[in-house]
């Protein structure tokens, strides 16, 4: 025999899975275009997913970073961070290391 609160418990978890699967359906029904549009545009998919990173990342590095003394030193630094970068990638035979 189950009690008032066995009861409540089941009512309330029937209530959450039907809401779930309702939200579940709808995100579905709404993602259905964009899902399509990946399929029938890979490449253009990535390039957009691609530019929201690269931009999220411009965005979040420039909130998080230290705040460049000048515009100068900022570019400078990144030019560097870039060629430090690439000559680690390099064999030592094309570095002159």
């Amino acid at each position: 025999m189950a009690t008032q609160g066995e009861t409540r418990q089941g009512e309330t978890r029937n209530r959450i899975k039907v809401a779930s699967e309702r939200v579940a359906d709808t995100m579905r029904e709404h993602c259905q275009p964009a899902t399509q549009l990946v399929k029938d545009q890979p490449a253009l998919s990535m390039f957009v997913v691609a530019g929201v990173g690269f931009g999220l990342g411009l965005l979040l590095g420039h909130a998080l970073g230290e705040p460049p003394r000048d515009e100068r030193t900022a570019a400078a630094r990144f030019g560097r961070n870039m060629l430090d970068a690439m000559a680690r990638c390099m064999p030592d035979s094309m570095s002159g290391r």
